[in-house]
């Protein structure tokens, strides 16, 4: 099983640039080593190396931290020394880094998933150097101070800033702290903003979500059999399918609508609101569905189907192999390689189906009840959630599989707009995130126990995420705070 680097402290969030930059984002370490902290005033000192195989211009590095106070006063930062350049084997000093400032921005308003630790300024540290760090070379002894405009005691204090003061002593890492590279972040976690909106209809019981083409959100109320939309700014309507006892899967479909399965079979909905029902083509109750690269619509049922549909409403169903009614398929997903891609919950296996319904399955290593989410990653591979040996999983389109360790059971998973996976852990109430190498942060979200679904990468470039029981829909703005 492979290691997982696992970075956690009551706040983790990710990082929030996009694909393709974080593909060809500079490899920049930061560590600090806190000089001195008072009541009044704090100072540190930041050492950045590069990492990498390129060159990086020092005045399109900047360095940015997390401040909490609510007296009403400016933040004030100071750069005391702008430290010195060093190469690789060598500590002597090479170059003084010219140019370097502090600037304070004021959020508007107090931000961060943990309520504990939280932001409400900013400090941004750069500086104006043209010169180079070389591949190896250490950018060290930059030292910056914060304190109020009146030189007033910090309240309610440094215990409560997303950027933690550390034990003077030595260089160390800290996730709090972040490097940008030409305006992006290429390390540590910024703070995150969760929004949380009240579902209308009380006790809805929202589980599965999905981005719409119309740039909202759309879910399923399982308990209340309706389907709900949200907007970006989170206003949310609600539609009633007709004759469903509860809602399962939905999905966004390739002919502009919304397609979704229940208890009495699959649904399409316009962006209007318009429902249009088909019956099972068997006995057997879907349970997820997605859009398929043949341009059909695709789904899992019980009793050992795999189902596909038309958008004009023509289903057909393949039989996996193994006795009838022995396999319980649970999520389904379009994969990288043309085909689509499942789960068996069951059997400890994932399946492939090809468009014209030829089915291959793969045996999962760790022998448990196992694989129950799936979600095609932007590496091209598959991944998988497996809940019950607290575990993430990996599979390429050959079918090699890899395992990730968790400390938590993870439920649903989805690719996000930052290049990562993102998967809910309903027992911790968190929403965790993977990235391809396997390094793992985790958001509390405030949720109860057993409360959140499925978490969906929403049009606006956020995540967005159901609290079953909460009967909320929540939001984590990836911009960040600011």
């Amino acid at each position: 099983m492979n290691r997982v680097t696992r970075t956690m402290w009551g706040v983790a969030a990710s990082l929030v640039a996009a694909v393709s930059a974080l593909a060809d984002s500079p490899n920049l370490s930061l560590q600090i080593n806190t000089n001195s902290s008072g009541v009044n005033q704090a100072q540190n000192f930041f050492q950045v190396t590069n990492n990498g195989t390129t060159s990086v211009k020092l005045s399109d590095i900047s360095i940015k931290f997390w401040v909490n106070d609510t007296t009403g006063q400016n933040l004030v930062p100071h750069i005391y020394t702008g430290g010195c350049v060093a190469v690789a084997g060598n500590p002597s000093c090479i170059h003084q880094v010219s140019g370097v400032t502090a600037k304070a921005g004021k959020l508007s308003s107090a931000c961060g998933t943990d309520p504990v630790r939280q932001a409400n300024w900013s400090v941004t540290v750069s500086n104006t150097d043209g010169s180079m760090l070389a591949p190896g070379a250490t950018w060290s002894n930059l030292q910056s101070q914060v304190n109020l405009a009146n030189y007033a005691n910090f309240n309610p204090g440094q215990a409560s800033w997303y950027s933690p003061y550390l034990s003077p002593a030595s260089y160390v890492p800290d996730v709090h702290f972040a490097v940008y590279v030409s305006g992006k972040p290429v390390t540590g976690s910024p703070p995150l903003r969760i929004t949380k909106f009240n579902i209308p209809t009380v006790g809805a019981g929202a589980s599965h979500m999905a981005a719409g083409p119309d740039g909202n959100v759309w879910f399923t109320e399982g308990a209340a059999s309706k389907i709900g939309r949200i907007t970006p700014s989170g206003v949310i309507t609600e539609f009633t399918p007709p004759g469903f006892i509860y809602l399962n899967g939905i999905t966004s479909g390739p002919d502009g609508n919304l397609w979704f399965v229940g208890s009495n079979g699959i649904g399409r909905i316009t962006p209007s609101g318009v429902i249009t029902t088909y019956p099972y083509p068997g006995y057997s109750e879907a349970q997820r569905i997605t859009s398929g690269p043949d341009g059909n619509l695709w789904f899992t049922e019980s009793h050992s189907v795999v189902g596909r549909i038309t958008p004009s409403g023509v289903a057909t169903e393949f039989t996996l192999p193994g006795a009838s009614g022995a396999v319980w398929p649970m999520d389904i997903t379009a994969g990288p390689d043309g085909n689509l891609w499942f789960t068996e919950a069951n059997v400890n296996k994932i399946g492939r189906i090809t468009p014209s319904g030829a089915i291959t399955e793969f045996a999962v290593p760790t022998s448990s009840l196992g694989p129950l989410m799936i979600a095609s990653g932007n590496d091209g591979n598959l991944w998988f959630t497996e809940p019950w040996a607290n575990k993430i999983g990996r599979i390429t389109p050959a079918g090699a599989i890899s395992e990730f360790g968790l400390n938590a059971g993870p439920n649903f998973i989805s690719a996000g707009p930052d290049g990562a996976l993102w998967f809910s852990e309903p027992y911790e109430s968190k929403i965790g995130r993977i990235t391809t190498s396997g390094v793992v942060t985790e958001i509390p979200t405030s949720s109860l126990i057993y409360d959140l679904g499925e978490v969906t990468d929403g049009p606006d470039g956020n995540m967005w995420f159901p609290e079953y029981n909460g009967n909320k829909i929540g939001k984590i703005s990836l911009s960040g705070c600011e």
